[in-house]
């Protein structure tokens, strides 16, 4: 099984539940899909799994640190 992770703060997930929906109508169950996030973002509808993590308020360093901090629970994973 293949993962993407994406990261995603904020109080508006109407994107990010786009982009999950997106890749289920194409991958359907054969994907894991990881939202990379602070502690406060809401979980995104559709996700398998969060990865929460104490992230800068500045949103280019917290890519960065989520990044540099996912752990790959899969062979191939698309960032």
């Amino acid at each position: 099984m293949n993962s993407i992770a994406f990261l995603w703060v904020g109080e508006d997930t109407a994107i990010p539940c786009r982009l999950v929906e997106s890749i289920q109508l194409i991958m359907g169950d054969t994907v894991e899909i990881v939202q990379l996030t602070d502690e406060k973002t809401a979980r995104v509808i559709g996700v398998t799994r969060v990865q929460r993590l104490d992230l800068s308020p500045y949103i280019m360093v917290a890519r960065l640190q989520a990044y540099s901090k996912y752990k790959a629970s899969t062979n191939f994973t698309f960032l």
